[in-house]
């Protein structure tokens, strides 16, 4: 276990950096409550103050710093106004906040550690909070930490985390969102994990992670491709290496794909349809009302994913139902089979109209 002074717990964060959920994090070396520098004010104070802003966990350094003696924290301790969750970090106070768990691991790991891999996946809401409540799991680069024999959490080394790749969010630090994608593809290979252990990454759990991600802007595309060729031979690069070359498209997006087949449209002489249009309580991207057809328009982008590509299917149902037919095109095929994608078009448009008798 490494134990580090007062000052270090700042440098747990990234200095001169800002949290995801939009605080400021606290430059290293800039004198806080906690800190010897403000002895005048009650002890019990300061600490409380270090707690609200560490989801009630604090370190023994730090509660030293804030003027509570050894001998107190073990008192407190055993009184149970201070709860021990690992060697040298506490929780204050009988009620643990929902992320304590994941900070007190951090603390225990102590300077330069993140959260990482499934826990930082779930912090950045990529992925859900595992029910069995494992162990937090903490990256560190430094030489000489263990693994603490009591569990806890899970270390995990790394031969490089550059400030790059540590951020902090609802100031916890953690694994910036396209390093966590990495680490877990690299579970989702099975290193480190046989094909069944518990904390295992499955190709789904993994598309989920980049999809949300994209969606949620937290990634972008290129920047993990930039990543995946700057190491082409680190673990986990050659599985997101083919999931992302699946989704690999031209370089517009799914509303300029959208814009490129309306034009086609108008160019075919075909009729125009009303786009961007609510029916039966859906949006769908282009209507036809006469003929009950709808044409959606597929991104390539990875925010598909299997729940999107299920709720679509569902809705075609829905819409079937209704006695509306839902043609769907993807970008891919916009941009490069355009021919063949309006000659498709034309033809189911032609039978609907024949169908309808329009």
């Amino acid at each position: 276990m490494v134990s580090f002074a007062a000052s270090d717990a700042r440098s747990l964060l990234p200095c001169s950096r800002k949290h995801h959920d939009g605080a400021q994090v606290e430059v290293e070396g800039r004198r806080s409550s906690m800190t010897a520098g403000s002895r005048g004010e009650p002890a019990d104070r300061r600490v409380h103050e270090l707690a609200a802003r560490q989801h009630g966990v604090v370190t023994s350094a730090q509660l030293q710093g804030a003027g509570v003696s050894r001998r107190m924290i073990q008192r407190r301790a055993e009184t149970g106004r201070y709860v021990r969750m690992h060697r040298g970090v506490y929780r204050v106070g009988p009620v643990a906040a929902p992320r304590a768990g994941e900070i007190a691991a951090v603390l225990a790991v102590g300077r330069g550690a993140c959260l990482s891999h499934r826990s930082a996946a779930s912090l950045w809401g990529l992925l859900p909070r595992n029910p069995r409540g494992e162990e937090p799991e903490v990256l560190v680069a430094r030489r000489g930490v263990r693994q603490p024999s009591g569990g806890g959490y899970l270390l995990r080394h790394t031969g490089s985390l550059p400030d790059r790749d540590r951020t902090a969010r609802f100031k916890i630090p953690v694994t910036a969102p396209e390093r966590t994608v990495v680490d877990l593809a690299a579970q989702a290979t099975g290193v480190g994990y046989g094909p069944t252990h518990r904390r295992a990454v499955t190709r789904r759990d993994l598309e989920q992670a980049i999809a949300t991600a994209h969606r949620k802007r937290r990634l972008s595309l290129d920047g993990l491709r930039a990543r995946i060729e700057a190491a082409p031979g680190r673990a986990g690069t050659r599985i997101l290496r083919e999931m992302l070359e699946i989704e690999r498209g031209p370089s517009f997006t799914r509303s300029e794909a959208e814009q490129q087949l309306t034009e086609l449209i108008r160019r075919a002489g075909i009729p125009a349809p009303e786009p961007n249009v609510w029916v039966e309580g859906y949006e769908l991207d282009l209507f036809w009302r006469r003929e009950r057809l709808a044409v959606e328009v597929d991104g390539y982008e990875f925010h598909r994913g299997r729940s999107p590509f299920e709720g679509d299917r569902a809705r075609d149902s829905v819409l079937a139902a209704r006695g509306i037919q839902v043609a769907r095109f993807t970008a891919r095929r916009i941009a490069e089979d355009p021919l063949v994608v309006i000659a498709e078009l034309g033809q189911v448009l032609g039978r609907r109209a024949q169908e309808r008798g329009v």
